[in-house]
C-alpha cells in the first residue's frame, strides 16, 4: 500500500538484545538532555551554551514545541545582551565567561580575549544579524528532513519578524528576499507542500509591506503560480493561491471590462486543458468551480412578470458586471465542454476509473441548474419540451452520482430536490 506515492516500510523485524540495549541508551540520553535543558531554563541560564544544548535536542526531536519556546527566550536574551553591550561599548560575553573586560576599549587597542575579527566586536545590529542568520541556517537541514513540521516554520517566521524589529530596513529586506529564494527552492523539491505555500504567502506579504518599503508582487506571484502549475497540474495550493491573486492583479492592472472578459476566457482555457489531461484530479475541479462561481451568483427580479429585469447583487472577482445574457452564454459554453469531456471518458475504458467520473457528473448538474436559473431570469417563459429534456438529463446524472458516490446519498437527494423545485 502506498501513501502519496511513497510505499510503506515492512513490519520491523525482531531486534537483538544488543540493538535493544543501544536503543534504550539513546532513549535515556534523550531524557537526560531534556532534563538538562529544562533545568537551564528554570534557572534562567539564557546563554549561548544553553542555546547549543537546545539545538542538540531539536535535532533529535523538532516536534517538541515547548523547546522552541525555550529557544526564543534564550535568543531574546542574547539580542538584549548585544544591545546593552553596544550601549556601554564592550563586547558581550556569556554569563559563564570568566574573562574580565574593561568597560571601554580604545579603538587602536587589542586584547587576546577579543581579537579584531571576533563577532563580539561588531555593532549591536550586526551582532544581532549574525545571531539571526546563524539560527536561520540551523533550521535549513531540519526543514529538509521535516518539511511539514509546523514548529520549524513558525520559528523561522519568528526569527524574521525579530529582524524586522531590530535591524535596519535594507538588511531586513535582504533577509526576507533570501527567504523567498529558499522557499522557492523547497517548493521545487515538493511543489505540493502546503506549509511551504502558506509560508511563501507570509514572506511575500512582508516584502510588500510599507514597513519594508515594499511594492506589490502580485504580477510576479501570479507568474510563479503559472510556472508551478505547468510543472505539476495536481497542485491545489498553486491553484488556490492563483485564485486569491486574481482580484488584486486585475485591479492593479486597471483592467477594462474587455480585458477582464479575455482574462476569464484564458483562465477557462487553462483549466479546461488541464482537465482534459486529468479529469480525475479534484484540485483542478476546485479551480474550475471557482471560475464557474463567477457565473453563478443568484439572479433576482423585481417581479414575476415578463418585463422584470434580472440582476445580481453579489460582486464577482473577475467581471463584476456580467449581464444575465452573458452568463447564460458562458454557462452554455462550459456545459458543452464538460459534456464533450464526458463523451471522451465514456469512450475510454482504461485511463479513468468510473468512480472518478463523479466530478464530471457533479459539474454537469451544477452547471445545468445555474444555466436554467439565469434562463428563467432572462425569459418569462421557457419552452416546456426543452425544460423536460433538461430535467431528464439532470436526473440521469444524479442517478450516476448516487451509484458512484453512495456515501453522499443525502447530498444527492438534496440536489434532486433542487431539481424538482426548479423544474416545477
Amino acid at each position: 500500500m502506498a501513501s502519496h506515492g511513497v510505499p510503506r516500510t515492512s513490519a520491523p523485524t525482531e531486534r537483538t538484545p544488543q540493538a535493544q540495549a543501544a536503543e534504550l541508551q539513546k532513549i535515556q540520553e534523550y531524557k537526560d538532555l531534556v532534563e538538562l535543558v529544562n533545568t537551564k531554563i528554570r534557572q534562567r541560564e539564557y546563554t549561548a551554551d544553553t542555546l547549543a544544548l537546545i539545538s542538540k535536542l531539536l535535532k533529535r526531536n523538532p516536534e517538541y514545541y515547548s523547546i522552541w519556546n525555550h529557544r526564543r527566550l534564550v535568543l531574546q536574551q542574547l539580542f538584549s545582551d548585544a544591545q546593552q553591550a553596544a550601549q556601554i561599548k564592550q563586547p558581550i560575553t556569556s554569563s559563564n565567561d570568566t574573562t574580565s573586560h574593561p568597560e571601554s576599549t580604545p579603538d587602536n587597542a587589542t586584547t587576546d580575549a577579543a581579537p579584531a575579527t571576533h563577532p563580539t566586536q561588531y555593532p549591536a545590529s550586526e551582532q544581532i544579524e549574525l545571531l539571526l542568520i546563524s539560527d536561520l541556517h540551523f533550521l535549513v537541514p531540519l526543514l529538509r528532513e521535516f518539511p511539514k513540521c509546523y514548529w520549524i516554520w513558525n520559528h523561522r517566521q519568528w526569527l524574521l519578524q525579530q529582524a524586522t524589529h531590530l535591524l535596519p530596513v535594507p538588511r531586513v529586506r535582504r533577509l526576507w528576499q533570501e527567504e523567498l529564494g529558499l522557499v522557492a527552492k523547497m517548493l521545487s523539491m515538493d511543489s505540493r507542500n502546503f506549509h511551504g505555500w502558506g509560508y511563501r504567502r507570509r514572506v511575500v506579504a512582508e516584502l510588500e509591506s510599507p514597513e519594508l518599503q515594499g511594492t506589490s508582487m502580485a504580477e510576479d506571484e501570479f507568474s510563479y503560480t503559472t510556472k508551478m502549475i505547468k510543472t505539476s497540474l495536481s497542485n491545489f495550493s498553486a491553484w488556490h493561491y492563483r485564485s486569491k491573486l486574481i482580484p488584486r492583479l486585475l485591479n492593479e492592472r486597471g483592467a477594462s471590462r474587455e480585458e477582464r472578459r479575455k482574462f476569464l476566457d484564458s483562465e477557462f482555457n487553462l483549466i479546461q486543458n488541464a482537465l482534459w489531461t486529468d479529469s480525475a484530479d479534484q484540485s483542478l475541479w476546485f479551480y474550475h468551480a471557482f471560475l464557474m462561481s463567477e457565473l453563478s451568483t443568484t439572479p433576482s427580479t423585481s417581479s414575476s412578470s415578463s418585463s422584470s429585469s434580472p440582476s445580481t447583487s453579489s460582486s464577482s472577482a473577475i467581471i463584476p458586471d456580467l449581464s444575465p445574457t452573458e452568463r447564460v452564454a458562458l454557462l452554455s459554453r462550459e456545459l458543452d465542454n464538460i459534456k464533450e469531456m464526458l463523451e471522451d471518458e465514456d469512450e475510454d475504458d482504461t485511463d479513468t476509473a468510473p468512480a472518478e467520473r463523479k466530478y464530471i457528473y457533479h459539474a454537469l448538474v451544477q452547471s445545468t441548474l445555474e444555466k436554467q436559473k439565469w434562463i428563467r431570469a432572462v425569459e418569462a417563459h421557457a419552452e416546456p419540451k426543452a425544460i423536460a429534456d433538461d430535467k431528464d438529463e439532470v436526473q440521469s446524472w444524479i442517478s450516476k452520482l448516487r451509484a458512484l458516490d453512495p456515501f453522499r446519498m443525502g447530498r444527492w437527494d438534496d440536489v434532486a430536490r433542487q431539481v424538482d423545485d426548479l423544474y416545477a
